[in-house]
């Protein structure tokens, strides 16, 4: 999984980098902050990948296709699981444009002027993004609930799974802030809220999808959306 997210950090770094930054003042070269901007990223998906392989069995959250070629058993019902992330991706994207119009002004001419290529939604968005939020942090934030609410016994509660989908979707909300400071001058509080709630809109429906179908299925559906 932290092979397969490193082509959406490139991405990132070489096409998104240079978007973000595109008629600011640069600290520093811009080869030198694309460099940064990458290496951070691989650091953090990093122990997101392992991390979530370590925990995620104990809470009954998979990642059926990747499972199989590792030699586990053949995943079942994948035309459902396919299926359920189209369709997922459908109703994000869907929703995503209900909430774009009432996006602030500011943010939308901003954003209209610093739209990321197509790679970096796909690749970064699509599977590193899913990787980082949903495998590492949904799976560390179940994990962590079952822990201490069920001592670790039995399956998690649907509770703590609801709980864990909305705090990772709320952080992988608050995620996108760095990059609306870069297009916006003057962050305000209608600003943060939606990219703060608009994202985690949809990170709850990659949740669900995660829990319910696996992380292939979110990935699909974040691609879709995208």
């Amino acid at each position: 999984l932290w092979l397969l997210s490193l082509p959406g950090v490139v991405a990132a770094a070489v096409l998104g980098v240079p978007v973000m930054l595109k008629g600011q003042p640069l600290p520093a070269p811009m080869a030198t902050l694309m460099l940064a901007a990458g290496l951070q990223s691989a650091l953090l998906l990093a122990p997101a990948a392992f991390g979530g392989a370590l925990l995620a069995p104990s809470v009954g959250l998979h990642r059926p296709l990747l499972e199989a070629l590792a030699g586990g058993p053949r995943p079942r019902r994948i035309g459902a699981r396919a299926a359920a992330g189209a369709v997922g991706g459908l109703f994000g994207a869907g929703l995503l444009l209900a909430l774009a119009q009432a996006a602030p002004a500011a943010l939308e001419a901003a954003r209209s002027a610093g739209a990321m290529p197509l790679p970096v939604r796909l690749l970064y968005g699509g599977i590193s993004e899913e990787v980082l939020v949903r495998w590492g942090l949904m799976t560390g934030c179940l994990w962590g609930l079952w822990r201490v609410a069920q001592r670790g016994g039995g399956a998690p509660r649907t509770g703590l799974v609801a709980a864990a989908i909305v705090a990772s979707a709320l952080l992988f909300g608050a995620g996108h802030l760095p990059a609306a400071a870069a297009w916006v001058p003057d962050v305000d509080a209608a600003v943060v809220a939606y990219v703060v709630f608009g994202n985690a809109a949809f990170g709850v429906v990659a949740g669900y999808l995660f829990w319910k179908h696996g992380l292939e299925s979110a990935m699909l559906a974040h691609l879709a959306a995208h």
